[in-house]
């Protein structure tokens, strides 16, 4: 042993005052239980003390001074650890196992209750203690942050959170005001005020828009409220994002329950305070997030918080500005809208085909209103392993029952094929009740495959879409049995009210294929059966996605790729067709699929 304490040297310039040094025996409970070590120094742990900490499974705790009533701790699984004195708790702080032990270090030299010294580099735009907890210092910290400088090092990926058609339909909507009452006032004056309210709302509007901007190198984050930075956030992995939705119901005047939903998230540190919390648009919003951050995301309700009270955190202040406002503002607007409604926009219409639905129950408009390339057999990815659909059935709650149930969905989105074979459509299986579905593909000739790769798109109407779990079984005897080869419980994509499995897979990113690769190649295989559980859909139990593939043998030696030319020769090297890589998330409008949109 060196008479380092744990071999590490400690900084040259740290201040050291009043040193103290380790109890002899030193009590040391792990796990629970507590064991008595003899020190051969008061600075130096013994080798058997180093092994029964390395041992921890779940917490372990070093009792210093019983007369001072200090010890230091740490949570193994949540990072978190901290030292007391007297009482009072001196240091906390989330790391890991290493930066414990530095810590630890420089309180057994020196009980100076400070941290080791940081050199001042004028030239690193980041805080010097963006991981140090509690929460409220940690924010501060990352505040902090010289965002010019940022910008200076590294060109940011800038995310926007916001629609133009958003700032027409506000327009549109208040500027329509003046019609009813255009002509009561000489010269139409109604109408000249209405759309000056309506100029300057929009405009208020714009200019306090969201945005991202994405620091890749620094994993920096900066939140933008028009031009304003709103907030700046440091990324650390053993933060989590959690989402939740607020459902509000309001009683109209015909007796009429009206149901609305707001999304939120918040993301907090390891020890479950909170670093940011904001509503977000919408659904589609959320996903694009959770993908940004890339961060363990959990539904609220599901999330244990590791530390007692810390679920009763204080809100950010900027964050709590930010919400009263957005609540103002959303008071304002919804005034503007009900009124317009009452006087502006319902006398205008007349709606035969039922409350509330302006195509009169033809919903051909969906096809016809589909982006390019969408749902029209255009070959968009190579296709390794031709196949052809043979049987969709849903799986009934009760076990072991399947059975063809007429889709709800009557339009392309309808069509299975449409999804296979190079082209990329929103295809869902959508009824009243299941518990899951089962899809069955015929491979157009026997192939040795390495997987199934499926590609979830976000929706070009903004529609929930989505698999929750998939179990992937081959068949080489054209179905007569069946092998599994995969099988995982994670939601890939997005549900509103339920799914059988709603954890979000780690690794999923919409608008980019996700590979569920076998632990093995599967040989002479014939058919391919998946299985899924259901995802709430548009109000019903679905599955859905964009595009799905039979990966062959050796496919994952090469990357995804988009064909430009709408052709595939079927080689990926040397090949004639025209090929990008697929677009990564965030690099393009997700809904247009050619390479020169």
């Amino acid at each position: 042993m060196s008479t380092e304490f744990w071999g590490i040297k400690p900084p040259e310039d740290t201040e050291q005052s009043e040193k103290i040094h380790f109890p002899n025996p030193l009590k040391i409970e792990v796990d629970g239980k507590t064991q008595e070590f003899q020190l051969d120094k008061q600075t130096e742990l013994s080798y058997e003390a180093i092994r029964a900490i390395l041992s921890c499974d779940g917490f372990w705790i070093l009792h210093l001074d019983a007369d001072r009533n200090a010890f230091f701790q740490m949570h193994m699984e949540s990072g978190l650890f901290e030292y007391w004195t007297d009482g009072e708790m001196q240091h906390q702080q989330t790391g890991d196992i290493d930066d414990a032990l530095k810590y630890l270090e420089s309180i057994v030299m020196a009980d100076s209750g400070g941290q080791p010294a940081n050199d001042d580099n004028n030239d690193n735009p980041m805080p010097p203690s963006t991981a140090v907890a509690p929460t409220k210092q940690r924010i501060e910290a990352m505040q902090q942050t010289d965002v010019a400088k940022l910008a200076s090092i590294e060109t940011p990926e800038t995310h926007k959170f916001y629609r133009l058609r958003d700032f027409v339909l506000i327009y549109f909507v208040i500027s329509i005001l003046g019609v009813p009452f255009f002509g009561f006032l000489d010269d139409g004056v109604w109408l000249v005020f209405s759309n000056i309210a309506a100029v300057l709302v929009t405009a208020r509007e714009y200019l306090t828009r969201g945005t991202i901007k994405h620091f890749k190198e620094q994993e920096t984050y900066v939140w933008y409220e028009g031009t304003s930075v709103k907030f700046i956030y440091v990324k650390d992995m053993t933060d989590k994002l959690l989402t939740f939705i607020k459902t509000t119901t309001t009683s109209t005047s015909d007796g009429r329950s009206e149901t609305n939903e707001r999304h939120y998230y918040r993301i907090i540190d390891a020890n479950g305070g909170e670093l940011h919390s904001d509503p977000i648009g919408d659904e589609r919003d959320m996903g694009r997030l959770i993908a940004l951050l890339g961060l363990k995301t959990i539904k609220q309700s599901a999330y244990k918080y590791p530390i007692k009270g810390a679920k009763n955190h204080d809100m950010n202040p900027k964050t709590a500005q930010m919400i009263l406002g957005l609540v103002s503002v959303g008071m304002v607007i919804t005034l503007v809208v009900l009124f317009a409604g009452i006087f502006g926009i319902i006398p205008l219409f007349s709606w035969d085909g039922g409350y509330g639905d302006p195509y009169n129950g033809d919903y051909s408009y969906y096809d016809n209103d589909l982006p390019p390339l969408w749902c029209d057999e255009t070959v968009l990815y190579p296709v390794t392993v031709p196949i052809s659909v043979t049987s969709e059935v849903v799986i009934e709650e009760t076990e072991g029952h399947h059975q063809r149930i007429p889709n709800r969905n009557a339009y392309t989105d309808s069509i299975p094929e449409l999804a296979i074979n190079g082209g990329v459509c929103n295809y869902q299986y959508r009824v009243g009740t299941a518990s899951g579905f089962e899809i069955t593909y015929k491979l157009d000739n026997v192939t040795n495959i390495d997987g199934v790769s499926i590609l979830v798109m976000e929706h070009p109407f903004m529609i929930t879409n989505g698999y929750s779990g998939i179990e992937i079984y081959t068949s080489t005897n054209n179905g007569s049995t069946w092998t599994s080869q995969y099988e995982s419980t994670e939601m890939y994509g997005f549900y509103e009210r339920g799914a059988t499995y709603e954890t979000y897979a780690e690794d999923f990113m919409p608008n980019s294929w996700f590979r569920h690769q076998f632990s093995a190649t599967a040989e002479n295989v014939t058919h391919v059966r998946i299985e899924t559980g259901y995802a709430d859909q548009l109000g019903d139990t679905s599955v859905s996605f964009s595009a799905l593939r039979i990966d062959a043998e050796g496919d994952y030696d090469y990357p995804d790729y988009l064909l430009c030319d709408g052709t595939w020769d079927g080689l990926f090297e040397n090949s004639t067709s025209e090929m990008m890589e697929w677009p990564a998330y965030g690099e393009r409008d997700p809904v247009l699929l050619g390479c020169d949109d």
